[in-house]
């Protein structure tokens, strides 16, 4: 069988050009070039049979040969034991680190430790610490005074705070000074750091030194309460208060703020009374106030309510209606109505018709109708609304106590105020003289309700048959009956039966079977009642449950069965009237069942707009919570969340957890997407700790959602922590977890944390086999699966690979393409170009061709190596199947055909795609090959290009010009340079910072400096960033040409603009500024270098100090010289002596002793000269004490004294004044006893 790879249809290299068509017709150079035989790297190496059935497997199995073994097992998922990986990622992770105090206050053994990590914090301040070998209490102070005055950053802050904690390490005897602690606890305060600021001023140190205690605790308390804190805050609130401290208002404002969030009544009514009870008084803001004295009346506390309104009143403050009314409610919860009507009267408050009525009906069930009567006159008096609900109440009311006369006052009552009643107090009168026999008044009633046009329904129907049968009023029932069905105001059943059946079939009671008879028994009579022959009739029926139902009919008219009600309309989903009736049994004081309590919850939370009646209906009947049903509370939380009321779905979640009653997926799956769409992430925070702690399994799905929302919202480590604790309860739920992390880290393009995560995953499974990753694949998506073969490619865990990608074809079989795609394109980018091949012959054995862009992935890996040969033999192929080439991989070809001097094949290979590809793409072709050619030296055929495309009319853009800038300069070829930045620039187009950096440094080295000061005028005013090579050539040219002001000037108005860009250097500047007498600008500059994070030259520092010197500022020369040292540059010995030198002339012996024994800290031996310099310094001081030190140290160091040093040594202690100790050091340094002299040779040296 042929060997050959593609079929028939696809064009081979032996085809005439003239055959391939306009994309290969100008392409003979080309295709001389790449002329190849088949590609030998993609000849499968199989027998003739592979493309059969068996052979295909035969391949397939034989790809897993050789290879190190593989577990079949599923993952070891060892119980009770959690794998920590989300941990492991975040202490891995840099993106997770915080700056944490703790972390700040590592035991450092010395200053010098402390100022290496924050020296180029402000290195200005800071420096002169360097040579400060104890740090005492007025130096922190001094320290901290100069960073107050600046700008508070975290790191500044940070410094500061670890140095304070440092210092008294140092010795027992040190104690900051209080004016120390004011200033860090202000700056902890600033930088948000509450818990540290709260351990600062509760310390046992500052006890009593603080002059400001009050404003520190409020400031600590708002910043808690602020940041919802609120256990923090609360703590330290006891704490002041215990000190008896006088805080702030607005920390009273942010703490109560918080409370009332939180709905912690409890502690939001002691803190306002705290405020009422501080030098401030009340401070009324109304949504407080409000909330404060309706928690006091809920609590029963109506005297304390009613105090702080009355002290509201006083202040100048107006309360809220709605506040009023809730204390009215208060007193009547107490049932202290006298107080209700004092109150009312002293306010002169007009409660709304609700609360009316709520009083009403709280009166009626507590003293009778009387009273509520004599109330009502008295609300009236007061011009309180009365209304129909006001009279139902009375009404019904006066019938239950059987005082019918009142019932039908009240009912006059309302005809005069014009009060249009309902059919439940009509009800009522029926039922209630029914129940006195009074069948004519009941009927007299019926038809008032008819006139009146009352909304009749079945209920009044009943309550009059039953009456009318109790009483035996049959004939009345018939023509009730008639009227009824001939009226068609209530439909009745239909049917063949008389007027009575009908009647006991509607009253329920038709099974009682109930017959009418003749009384024809003249001994003993039974008619009930006579008809209109005068015939004696009877129902014969068992009288007493006959009597028992008809009775509860009639008294059951007397209470409105609102609960049968309310149930029917939300059954109907009539959501008004459901509203209504719910309204009306708040006002009438009726108790629901808890089925009609769950059926009108569930109707509401269908309606967005009508979920606050639901809430509201909860707050008012608190004892339902532990009533309703864990489906109707699930129902609540999931319709708050998704309504934007998650605070509140969470407080119902929060109840159900503490009722323990069973919580739906879905109900924490809703509350975590409301505080995500909400944008609330610190009660999602919150809710997440919450999770940890209970037994929340979501589903593959659920966990989709969880980790797109905690991606979204920045809290990758939130949703690591997450993953941590499900995984270690239920460890089945790793591979769902892994999976969807994967997809949002490979949608995102996070690809580091996500490696990592793969890492640890693979790294703390045990076992993780097949199974595994069999899971995987049956969710993964295409970018994950590219995630995750690049994470194993990379490692090397080429068999896991190849079984994922089995996995992947034998799930995915139409997608066969993408597969052998993706893990194509990873061991291409890998370089792994052997494994490919490999792949690639199984791909092809499998009659699938690679597409586009597996052979785009091959062109670039055999590029990378540098073989140029196999990446043509790809282009041929590609060129053969009509593959598309992409721009990466022609930059790839031209500079490999440039590096090898294949010129032509690049022009050609140009002149192609810009065929194939139009006229939309030319300019970036040709950029490609300008960059090329200028990269490989092949610079020569630049010029051609050109004008090829000036003839074309192709006008070049700013990538062009940038690169012909940097060619030409690079080349030698400065005019042509030139040439081309200012023809950029006078078409309107912007210079890369190279290209001006190229243009100005010219200018400056050849005299030019009007142009590059003209250019850098340019960068300013248009506030692009200025590199350091740019401002050290314009300032050396203004100072070598005598204009050093000017130089000075522009590096400042540089500066003021914040356009120095980092890792800036100014090292040729600092020298030529010292060498200048501009040593303090010289200093500053070296200091704005030590700020953008580059070190400066030795030489730099070596210029500053000697300018110092110069200047006898000395005490500034030395502190750079400390510096210098510390940041690890070692000055020349000669420096080191001059500087010694200096410091003796000018009487300063003990700091160039200092220079000396940091010299032997560092490892460097100072000259013997030094030390004479030293000594001889003492000697004039009459210092003999320290010369002679300084001897032995000096014979340490294996240096002898010369002539000169023993005779003045000598004769300073030979006379009659010398101490006794100096008798042994003389003894010993004119024999040298015990003195270790290892370079005798020295002596002499001066």
């Amino acid at each position: 069988m042929s060997k050959k790879l593609f079929p028939l249809s696809y064009p081979s290299l032996e085809t005439p050009a003239a055959s391939l068509g306009p994309k290969f017709g100008c392409l003979g150079a080309v295709l001389e070039l790449l002329l190849v035989s088949s590609s030998p790297i993609l000849r499968p190496v199989v027998s003739s049979n592979t493309f059969s059935t068996s052979g295909i497997a035969t391949c397939k199995l034989h790809l897993f040969l050789n290879r190190r073994p593989f577990s079949t097992n599923q993952a070891n998922f060892l119980p009770g034991r959690g794998f920590g990986i989300g941990r492991a990622v975040i202490s891995r992770c840099s993106l997770f680190s915080k700056n944490k105090a703790d972390a700040w206050l590592d035991n450092y053994s010395s200053l010098p430790e402390i100022l290496k990590k924050y020296g180029n914090l402000c290195p200005e301040i800071i420096r002169r610490f360097w040579r400060v070998s104890t740090l005492s209490p007025g130096d922190f102070l001094e320290l901290s005074m100069s960073f107050e005055a600046g700008k508070d950053s975290i790191f500044m802050v940070e410094f500061l705070w670890t140095l304070f904690n440092w210092a008294p390490r140092q010795s027992r005897n040190f104690h900051h000074l209080p004016r120390s602690y004011e200033i860090m606890i202000s700056m902890l305060i600033r930088s948000q750091m509450f818990a540290d600021a709260e351990s600062l001023v509760l310390s046992s140190n500052p006890s009593g030194i603080f002059s400001n205690t009050s404003e520190m605790f409020s400031n600590i308390i708002q910043g808690y309460a602020e940041n919802f804190l609120l256990q923090n805050a609360v703590a330290l609130y006891n704490k002041a208060v215990n000190q008896g401290l006088e805080l702030s208002c607005s920390c009273y404002q942010a703490l109560l703020n918080l409370l009332v969030e939180e709905d912690n009544s409890e502690l939001a009514i002691r803190v306002y009374m705290d405020m009422m009870e501080s030098e401030f008084g009340l401070w009324a803001e109304g949504r407080l106030l409000d909330y404060v004295v309706g928690s006091l009346c809920k609590d029963g506390k109506t005297f304390e309510a009613v105090k702080i309104l009355r002290q509201a009143r006083t202040a100048g403050f107006k309360a809220n209606p709605g506040t009023l009314d809730a204390v009215v409610l208060g007193y009547c919860c107490k049932k202290d109505y006298e107080d209700v009507l004092n109150f009312m009267k002293e306010w002169a408050h007009i409660p709304s018709s609700s609360v009316v009525n709520k009083v009403i009906s709280s009166i009626c069930r507590k003293l009778g109708s009387d009273y509520a009567w004599f109330f009502t006159q008295e609300l009236k008096a007061l011009r309180a609304q009365i209304d129909h609900i006001t009279f139902g109440i009375l009404i019904v009311r006066s019938c239950k106590e059987r005082k019918l006369r009142d019932a039908f006052i009240y009912l006059s009552e309302s005809f005069s105020h014009r009060i249009k009643l309902n059919v439940y107090t009509y009800n009522a009168i029926i039922g209630g003289v029914l129940k006195e026999g009074m069948c004519k008044a009941a009927k007299d009633i019926f038809e008032e309700m008819v006139e009146r046009e009352i909304l009749l329904d079945l209920s009044t129907l009943k309550i009059l048959l039953a009456g009318y049968c109790k009483y035996r009023k049959f004939i009345e029932i018939k023509n009730l009956l008639t009227e009824v069905e001939n009226s068609g105001v209530i439909s009745l059943p239909q049917g063949e039966e008389d007027h009575l059946s009908k009647a006991f079939k509607i009253l329920g009671i038709d099974y009682l079977g109930l017959k009418v008879k003749r009384d024809n028994d003249a001994r003993v009579p039974k008619a009930e009642y006579f008809d209109i022959l005068g015939n004696g009739l009877y129902l014969e029926t068992e009288n007493c449950e006959f009597e028992k139902i008809l009775d509860k009919i009639l008294e059951d008219a007397m209470s409105p069965d609102f609960g049968s009600i309310l149930y029917e309309e939300c059954q109907q989903g009539n959501l008004e009237k459901a509203l209504r009736v719910k309204n009306e049994v708040v006002q009438w004081g009726h108790d629901l069942f808890p089925e009609t309590c769950s059926q009108f919850l569930k109707v509401m939370c269908k309606s967005s707009s009508h979920l606050k009646e639901a809430i509201s209906f909860l707050d008012e009947e608190p004892e339902l919570w532990d009533r309703l049903d864990g489906d109707t509370l699930n129902l609540v939380v999931q319709s708050l969340s998704k309504n934007g009321m998650t605070l509140r779905a969470r407080s119902v979640l929060d109840r159900m957890l503490k009722i323990e009653l069973p919580v739906d997926n879905a109900s924490y799956n809703a509350v975590i997407l409301g505080f995500y769409n909400e944008k609330n992430l610190r009660r999602l925070r919150e809710y997440l700790e919450l999770l940890k702690g209970i037994n929340y399994s979501p589903c593959s799905n659920d966990i989709n959602i969880l980790v797109s929302c905690l991606c979204n919202s920045g809290m990758v480590e939130d949703m690591f922590m997450l993953f941590d604790s499900v995984t270690e309860k239920f460890h089945d739920l790793v591979p769902s977890f892994v999976t969807a992390i994967l997809k949002e880290f490979s949608s995102r393009g996070i690809s580091v944390i996500g490696t990592v995560f793969l890492e640890e995953v693979f790294k703390r499974i045990e076992v993780l086999g097949q199974s595994f990753l069999m899971n995987l694949t049956e969710t993964i998506c295409q970018k994950s699966y590219q995630f995750l073969l690049h994470f194993l490619i990379s490692s090397g865990r080429t068999e896991e690979t190849l079984f994922l990608k089995q996995q992947a074809l034998s799930r995915r079989g139409g997608h066969a393409n993408c597969v052998y795609g993706v893990m194509l394109n990873e061991f291409c980018m890998k370089g792994n170009l052997r494994e490919a091949t490999s792949q690639l012959q199984e791909m092809l054995a499998n009659r699938m061709f690679p597409d586009d862009k597996i052979l785009n992935a091959f062109v670039h890996g055999f590029c990378r190596q540098n073989n140029l040969k196999k990446a043509l033999e790809i282009l041929a192929i590609m060129l053969r199947t009509h593959a598309n080439l992409s721009i990466s991989s022609y930059r790839c070809l031209v500079r490999g055909l440039c590096v090898h001097s294949v010129l032509n094949g690049a022009l050609n290979l140009q002149k192609l795609f810009l065929v194939e590809n139009g006229p939309n793409s030319t300019l970036v072709f040709q950029n490609i090959l300008i960059f090329s050619l200028f990269q490989t030296k092949n610079y020569s055929l630049v010029d051609a290009l050109l004008d090829n495309m000036r003839e074309k009319h192709l006008l070049r853009d700013t990538n062009t010009c940038n690169f012909l800038v940097y060619g030409y300069y690079k080349f030698g070829i400065v005019s042509k340079a030139v040439e081309v930045f200012y023809d950029m620039m006078g078409h309107g187009m912007r210079p890369n910072n190279r290209s001006f950096r190229i243009i100005i440094c010219h200018f400056c080295r050849h005299g030019e400096l009007n142009k590059a000061l003209e250019l850098s005028n340019m960068m300013v005013n248009n506030g692009w960033k200025i590199g350091s090579c740019i401002q050290n050539c314009l300032a050396m040219s203004l100072i070598s040409s005598g204009q050093l002001s000017e130089a000075l000037i522009l590096l400042d108005r540089i500066e003021e603009q914040e356009l120095i860009a980092e890792r800036v250097c100014y090292d040729l500047l600092i020298k030529e500024l010292s060498a200048g007498g501009k040593v303090k600008k010289a200093a500053h500059l070296l200091n704005i270098m030590l700020k953008k994070g580059s070190l400066p030259s030795q030489t730099s520092y070596i210029s500053v100090i000697h300018g110092f010197c110069i200047h006898k500022a000395y005490d500034e020369a030395l502190d750079f010289y400390e510096e210098m040292f510390q940041k690890g540059l070692v000055p020349s010995e000669a420096f080191s002596a001059t500087l010694i030198c200096y410091l003796t002339e000018c009487g300063r012996s003990d700091d160039g002793r200092r220079i000396l024994g940091l010299m032997l800290q560092f490892g460097l031996v100072p000259a013997c000269r030094m030390y004479n310099s030293v000594i001889r310094a003492y000697y004039a001081e009459n210092n003999m004490e320290k010369a002679s030190e300084l001897v032995q140290e000096m014979q340490k160091a294996g240096y002898s004294p010369n002539f000169e040093t023993h005779w003045s040594l000598i004769s300073k202690l030979s006379g009659a004044a010398v101490k006794e100790n100096y008798k042994g050091f003389l003894s010993s340094l004119l024999y040298g006893d015990g003195l270790p002299v290892k370079n005798r040779k020295q002596r002499g040296v001066s």
